[in-house]
């Protein structure tokens, strides 16, 4: 689905309106929008498998069709002509709103274009969503640059705006323009099939394609990729994507209701991407960590994980009652989850404040540095299992190692790294690198975490001893930090708790709700 500008009048009232239904004349089009189709009751979602070369090999007993016509062969070849990429074009955005701030959307507005003396604008992502008679939203709403990007300069125009406006959460948001074009060719059995942008592919017996076996979902396709590859999409039952998903996502010895409350974050996810990702691409999702990971290659479901999806069926995170709530989790928070807006610089979302992982509120106010490290010290949180390896840890980087890992910084050899600002939970969000030619700010956790080797968090304290030349850092916790924390989620479940209380602790405010 291409993201939309709002027309003023629109904003409180439906937008988009996506259903199951019919594909309509042009079902490549179709496939591009976050429309999906139902099953016995379930929505089918559109997932990206891989891209396989072309030509590409397919053996065993498939029936492939496309524009009304059909082919059947025990084995094929595959290849792709005339590719043309999809055209997409970037809205650089400068700010997301939401709540009260986008019911005050025009003032907002005009405040950025004059902090920012840029010609702006409202811009929509995501639509709402008919689903056995309940609509659910997952519109997401951003001031926006008018100008329209090619992906190279609004890369490089957001990298700019971060260093000018920092703090700010500067994105590139694709806009879907049109569709790829290519010609694929099915040779097999002496017969010839030639399709528009994507064939069908319906195994009638064991198959595979590539390195890659076509198991019996109710639809894949073919479709010209990038790089001349063929990309294989599957449309599969949202229940059996998650049989696939939550055994990379939590350990199978996690509590049942542990199981239950992560099933329901990864489907929360889904629902809330839909018409968000891969913007260009005939899918709603891919099968890599950017979306959620699906694991295509092992068949075999372990019971608990299986029960865990099925115990929950449907169910997903509302707020309001109408708004798909965003589900991000991490690892382990270390003791204290953290504001999304520290994190992502995003919109506050009321139910993505930072709690304490724990029944009662500690003494801590981990905002300053004094009571970070006598945080560090203490042993509260649910996370503090023995399954959870990063609940507290150490990293001794060498002086030498630093100043080759900040050479891109230009201050030359470090002499100080100073936490500047901190979050609720302690993370750092703002980091002040100073060295012998110069200092430099760092924004943003995960920034920092990857320039400073990787670091399992932003939960840290740093010290340098002089006398071996070595920068110390003690820490916890391992991820972002925002919404569930799986190592607390495992405390809990160990400790009795219900899916909903241990949901209810990582995302307040949100309500666990049955859309099909």
């Amino acid at each position: 689905m291409r993201s939309r500008k709002i027309l003023p009048w629109l904003i409180f009232s439906i937008a988009l309106l996506l259903t199951a239904g019919e594909k309509g004349n042009d079902e490549f089009l179709y496939f591009h929008t976050a429309s999906f189709n139902f099953h016995d009751g379930v929505p089918f979602i559109r997932v990206h498998v891989k891209d396989l070369p072309a030509p590409l090999a397919v053996s065993g007993a498939v029936r492939f069709s496309c524009g009304g016509k059909d082919l059947s062969a025990d084995a094929a070849t595959v290849t792709l002509t005339g590719y043309t990429a999809p055209v997409v074009r970037y809205r650089v955005a400068i700010e997301e709103l939401t709540g009260a701030a986008l019911s005050g959307y025009r003032d907002r507005v005009a405040q950025v274009a004059a902090e920012t003396n840029r010609p702006v604008e409202l811009f929509m992502t995501g639509g709402i969503f008919s689903i056995s008679e309940r609509r659910i939203d997952n519109r997401e709403y951003y001031i926006v640059l008018k100008e329209l990007f090619d992906k190279e300069a609004a890369v490089k125009l957001q990298d700019a705006l971060r260093a000018e406006l920092p703090g700010r959460q500067i994105l590139a948001l694709p806009f879907f323009v049109s569709p790829s074009q290519a010609t694929i060719t099915v040779e097999g059995t002496g017969k010839k099939l030639t399709c528009d942008r994507f064939v069908k592919l319906e195994p009638t017996g064991p198959a595979t394609a590539g390195d890659l076996t076509l198991g019996g979902h109710a639809a894949q396709f073919l479709y010209g990729s990038a790089d001349g590859t063929l990309g294989l999409v599957v449309e599969e039952d949202v229940e059996k994507l998650l049989y696939r998903i939550l055994p990379g996502e939590m350990f199978a010895s996690a509590p049942a209701e542990t199981l239950k409350a992560q099933a329901i974050a990864a489907r929360t996810d889904i629902f809330m991407q839909l018409g968000k990702r891969h913007i260009g691409d005939p899918v709603h999702i891919c099968s890599e960590v950017h979306c959620q990971k699906l694991d295509w290659k092992n068949d075999t479901v372990a019971p608990k994980f299986r029960d865990a999806v099925d115990a929950t069926r449907g169910e997903i995170l509302l707020h309001k009652d109408l708004y798909v709530a965003r589900a991000p989790y991490s690892s382990s928070c270390g003791g204290h989850s953290e504001n999304i807006k520290n994190v992502w610089f995003s919109a506050e979302k009321d139910y993505l404040q930072g709690v304490w992982d724990s029944d009662k509120p500690q003494k801590f106010n981990l905002t300053r540095g004094v009571e970070v490290r006598k945080f560090l010290e203490d042993g509260t949180g649910e996370c503090g299992i023995a399954l959870n390896k990063k609940f507290r840890w150490r990293k001794d980087i060498p002086a030498k190692k630093m100043d080759e890992l900040l050479t891109s910084l230009g201050v030359g050899h470090v002499t100080d790294i100073k936490p500047l600002e901190r979050g609720v939970s302690g993370r750092v969000w703002k980091l002040l690198i100073t060295g012998d030619t110069g200092e430099k700010p760092v924004w943003g956790e995960l920034v920092m975490r990857r320039l400073i080797d990787d670091l399992p968090s932003s939960l840290f304290a740093v010290d340098y001893d002089e006398k071996k030349k070595v920068w110390k850092f003690t820490g916890a916790g391992w991820g972002h930090g925002v919404g569930m924390c799986q190592m607390g989620a495992i405390g809990l479940g160990q400790k009795g708790k219900k899916y909903r209380e241990i949901l209810g602790r990582y995302y307040p405010g949100t309500s666990v709700t049955k859309i099909y």
